[in-house]
């Protein structure tokens, strides 16, 4: 391989790109501007889009009218009472308005309930969101009192002490996705509530139980967000900014007519190849 002739080819493709101002949007203004943009502005929508649907009323499929009169709906009607007690307890701790605004609705306010028998067909025909199926439901033996504050057992119709619940959702599906998180952590909340009064009932701290609590704080600056997307960002760069050249000094030879003169050259074709794969490299460098 001669290097005066790969030199050569790479000094006279090199002038004639950056004379061409095509190659430099596509090279510069395409994937240093324009992408970054639609990124970030795809982030965003996903985010308001999420953020509406999170408001909007689920509409969940279940079997029969007894597993959702019996078991489902008292369980939404506790948690309801304990979003009450919550939103009570930040008022009186002096919360802001916007504070309140971030507290979750209660279920039972945003659900439909739909009796089928064909909950998976329902599904994936999306006429319902995501679907609950009571697997289990385990009752009490005897009447636990309630404490003084909270909800114990007792307050569930039929004193269930255990239930086992399906949750059948369709991943792809957004609304299915956010309508069976938001089930899951109703049912939680529920849980929670539950597992703390019986502790209480029977004198029994609850630091017993768990005896390992970690807790996050999450600390963002201001490039945080930018280290996150950065290394993708950098990837398109480079790889967008070297499409257009490397389609231009290869079938654009073709198209302007001049390939037969190319290669009717007196120089090595491995010298040209170089020559060429050198401008690539150069612009897909200057890109990133």
């Amino acid at each position: 391989m001669n290097l005066r002739c790969a030199k050569t080819v790479y000094v006279k493709e090199l002038t004639a790109i950056l004379r061409d101002h095509r190659t430099l949007i596509a090279m510069l203004v395409v994937p240093v501007i324009l992408y970054p943009l639609l990124m970030l502005g795809g982030i965003q929508a996903i985010s308001i889009k999420s953020g509406n649907i999170e408001q909007e009323t689920i509409d969940v499929g279940f079997k029969n009218s007894i597993e959702w009169e019996q078991v489902v709906e008292p369980f939404l009607g506790v948690e309801r009472r304990i979003l009450a007690d919550e939103r009570a307890k930040r008022i009186e701790d002096g919360a802001s308005e916007d504070e309140l605004a971030k507290l979750p609705t209660p279920l039972a306010d945003i659900i439909i309930p739909h009796a089928t028998s064909e909950l998976e067909e329902a599904i994936r025909q999306r006429q319902i969101s995501c679907a609950i199926i009571v697997e289990k439901a385990t009752r009490s033996t005897d009447s636990l009192p309630s404490p003084e504050s909270g909800i114990s057992t007792s307050a569930l119709p039929g004193s269930i002490q255990q239930i086992r619940l399906k949750l059948l959702l369709q991943p792809e599906h957004i609304r299915s996705q956010l309508a069976a998180e938001r089930i899951e952590e109703a049912f939680n909340r529920v849980a929670e509530r539950l597992v703390d009064n019986q502790l209480q009932r029977y004198n029994i701290d609850r630091t017993l139980i768990e005896p390992i609590i970690i807790d996050r704080k999450i600390i963002t600056t201001s490039g945080s967000i930018l280290g996150l997307i950065l290394p993708l960002i950098l990837v398109l760069m480079t790889i967008t900014g070297a499409i257009y050249p490397a389609i231009d000094l290869t079938a654009g030879e073709r198209e302007r007519g001049t390939l037969e003169t190319l290669m009717v050259c007196p120089i090595p074709a491995i010298d040209l190849v170089v020559g060429k794969f050198l401008v690539v490299a150069t612009i897909a460098m200057i890109g990133a």
